[in-house]
């Protein structure tokens, strides 16, 4: 079976890799310093990082039976398009909300606790607000409280913060950790 990764996220081939030989399977991965289309015209498998999946992809990908996207998204393949070829399109939903939410909470972090400015302190040896601001007692807009949103919102109310959040299905954003 040809499997060609399209993605180069950190540590992401070393685990696919090892993923897939315990099923008896392997993968290539594309190199972007090379045309994508030759490399790609006899896989069967695209495991989908960023990458637009669209009709010109998909038509020179002959052989192609599956587009597994990593992560919950998939408004960059054209599943219609798939779906008139016969081809099957698999994400991973709630497999990374914890880390997403993890990321989101650090620019705000960043920012509230100066850390570009404390860092330029610690090099002059005179450190001037440090510590900067507190995130307890502040307001977080969270926009959409889906499994990231959701998760996004427990960690800031752990930080102490009010959160307001705006949603299409409301659901209760204090509940029993995911696991």
């Amino acid at each position: 079976m040809n499997i060609t990764i399209l993605s180069h996220g950190y540590g992401l081939m070393e685990i696919l890799t090892e993923e897939l030989s315990k099923i008896g399977l392997q993968a290539t991965q594309a190199d972007y310093k090379k045309p994508l289309m030759p490399q790609i015209t006899e896989t069967e498998i695209l495991i989908n990082g960023l990458g637009k999946i669209d009709k010109d992809v998909i038509d020179n990908c002959h052989r192609l039976k599956l587009v597994q996207q990593i992560g919950a998204g998939t408004d960059n393949i054209d599943i219609d398009y798939c779906t008139n070829k016969a081809i099957l399109v698999a994400n991973t939903p709630a497999t990374n909300n914890i880390s997403v939410a993890e990321h989101t909470l650090f620019p705000i972090l960043y920012i509230a606790k100066k850390i570009k400015g404390a860092a330029k302190g610690l090099m002059k040896v005179r450190i001037q607000s440090v510590l900067g601001s507190e995130l307890y007692g502040k307001t977080l807009l969270v926009i959409g409280l889906g499994a990231i949103g959701t998760e996004v919102a427990k960690r800031a109310t752990a930080f102490g913060m009010r959160v307001i959040a705006v949603t299409k299905f409301p659901i209760s954003v204090l509940t029993e950790p995911s696991s």
